[in-house]
C-alpha cells in the first residue's frame, strides 16, 4: 500500500527521525512532506567543522542536524518544502535518482515552470538550483528526499552555508556551491507555500494512486521521540560523527605566530601539535596535553579552562587568546 504522511511539526529533529522510522520500521511505501524551522542540515558523511558557518550560527542560534543520507549541507526554513519518498524495490536497482525526482519535476512543469534535472540530480529552473536530492538504502528499501526552495530566505541560505575559511584537512564529503533561486518567482498565479504544498500533495496522491493519508499513532510518535533522544538530538550524531580532520592554526605568543595543527577525531581533540623548532613555554605544552581528548566544544572548553587561569597556572597567554586559538 502507498501512504502519504504530511507532517504537522516544523521540528527538524522530529522530521528527520520520522524518515528513519518509516524507512526501518514499516513495510509500505510512503511519500512525506514537511517544513522545518530555520536549521542547517548536513549530510551523513560530512565534517560539521568544515561545512557550518560558525559566525552565522553565533548570531542566529539555529540547530545543526545530521541526516541519514549523504550529499551536501542544506538550509531549511519556513520557505523551504521538503519531500521524501520511501519505497520498496529490487536489490541492486534501488538507487535511481531520476525515478524519484520525476514526479516532482512533472508537478513543477504542470505549473508552467520549465524545471529540469542536471547531472548532479539537482532540480533546476533556468540553470539555477531549486532542489538538492540525496538517498539512503536500507535492505530492500530506499529513502530519497529533497528540498524545494519555494520562498526561502536566500540571504540566510548563502550566509549559513558559506564555506569555513580556515584550512581543514580531511576526507569528508564537501558541499558543492550552486547558484540558487526560488520557485515563487516563476509562478504565473499567486500562491503561498501552504497552497503549493497542498497542490504537490494532491498531485502525488493521484500519481501514486491508490494512496492514503497516514496518521501517526501515539505509540509511533513515542518511538520517533525516542530516536530523537538517542540519535538526532545528540552531540555524538550531529558533531562527533564527523570524519577525522586536522585544523591548521597559528598560535600568537609574545608577538610571534607559531604554526600549529589541531587534530580532531570523534568530535574530540586528539592532539595539538606545533610546527618548527620553536622552543615553547612549558605552560603551552601543558595546555596542549590538558585539552587532548577533550570534546571540541567551545563552552565546555571555556568552563574547563577557568580554573587554570583562576589558579594562575597559566600566565604566558590569556584565557581568551587560548580559546580563540582553539576555536577561531
Amino acid at each position: 500500500m502507498f501512504y502519504c504522511f504530511d507532517s504537522t511539526t516544523d521540528n527538524p529533529f522530529f522530521n528527520l527521525a520520522a524518515e528513519e522510522y518509516f524507512l526501518r520500521n514499516k513495510e509500505d511505501d510512503f511519500v512525506l512532506f514537511y517544513v522545518n524551522r530555520p536549521s542547517v542540515i548536513i549530510g551523513k558523511h560530512q565534517n560539521v567543522f568544515r561545512e557550518v558557518n560558525r559566525s552565522f550560527l553565533k548570531r542566529n542560534p539555529v540547530p545543526v542536524v545530521r541526516r541519514l543520507t549523504g550529499g551536501g549541507t542544506v538550509w531549511h526554513d519556513h520557505g523551504n518544502l521538503n519531500f521524501s519518498f520511501i519505497l520498496n524495490g529490487e536489490q541492486g536497482k534501488l538507487v535511481d535518482f531520476g525515478k524519484y525526482i520525476k514526479p516532482v519535476v512533472a508537478f513543477i512543469n504542470s505549473l508552467n515552470i520549465p524545471a529540469g534535472i542536471d547531472k548532479r540530480n539537482n532540480i533546476l529552473i533556468h540553470e539555477k538550483k531549486i532542489s538538492g536530492n540525496a538517498e539512503h538504502v536500507y535492505k530492500r528499501r530506499v529513502l530519497h528526499h529533497g528540498t524545494l526552495l519555494f520562498d526561502t530566505h536566500l540571504k540566510d541560505l548563502k550566509e549559513a552555508l558559506l564555506p569555513n575559511p580556515e584550512e581543514i584537512s580531511d576526507k569528508a564529503v564537501s558541499s558543492q556551491p550552486s547558484r540558487v533561486t526560488i520557485i515563487k518567482k516563476y509562478l504565473t498565479e499567486t500562491m503561498d507555500l501552504p497552497a503549493f504544498r497542498n497542490k504537490l500533495k494532491e498531485y502525488c496522491l493521484e500519481y501514486f494512486a491508490p494512496c492514503r493519508i497516514y496518521t501517526l499513532t501515539k505509540s509511533e510518535e513515542q518511538k520517533i521521540e525516542k530516536l530523537i533522544r538517542e540519535k538526532y538530538n545528540t552531540w555524538e550524531w550531529n558533531i562527533a560523527y564527523s570524519p577525522p580532520c586536522v585544523l591548521s592554526r597559528s598560535l600568537l605568543l609574545s608577538g610571534r605566530e607559531i604554526p600549529a595543527n589541531i587534530s580532531l577525531k570523534n568530535g574530540k581533540i586528539r592532539e595539538i601539535s606545533f610546527a618548527g623548532n620553536v622552543e615553547l613555554p612549558e605552560e603551552i605544552l601543558m595546555l596542549a596535553r590538558f585539552f587532548s581528548g577533550f570534546p571540541y566544544e567551545k563552552e565546555a572548553a571555556e568552563r574547563a579552562a577557568d580554573p587554570l587561569w583562576k589558579e594562575e597556572k597559566v600566565s604566558v597567554i590569556s584565557q581568551g587568546e587560548w580559546i580563540r586559538f582553539l576555536f577561531g
